[in-house]
């Protein structure tokens, strides 16, 4: 499932900070400062996302796994296209119920017309 990075708000790549908070075209003023704005390439496409653990989540050339799955993570995914990125390991309490967490632990290198990859368990 293919986004490409729309907008990056100017408060919302922060590379000493592992996350990086992605919404859909419809993010409201406010949350396009903090957020990157992600454009999928139909509905039907970002309402088929299902984000597991072991799963991939590429970002142009770099290669992700999903380590952990927030409670809220793929309903938000699919009906927002919000979902926060976090480049660090799963903390044991208090994990971000919006997140993927992902492995390897570093940032990327985003800039508008970025391409990420959601891959379902099946890809």
């Amino acid at each position: 499932m293919k986004a490409t990075v729309a907008a990056i708000g100017q408060d919302a790549y922060e590379p000493a900070e592992p996350i990086l908070i992605l919404f859909g075209k419809d993010a409201t003023p406010v949350l396009r400062d903090v957020a990157l704005i992600q454009c999928f390439d139909g509905t039907a496409t970002q309402q088929q996302l299902v984000p597991e653990r072991g799963t991939k989540v590429q970002i142009d050339d770099q290669v992700y796994h999903v380590t952990h799955v927030g409670d809220l993570a793929t309903k938000n995914l699919q009906t927002l296209g919000h979902v926060t990125l976090v480049f660090q390991p799963v903390p044991e309490h208090d994990a971000l119920e919006s997140a993927l967490y992902l492995a390897p632990a570093v940032m990327p290198k985003v800039h508008v017309g970025s391409h990420l990859m959601y891959c379902n368990p099946e890809e």
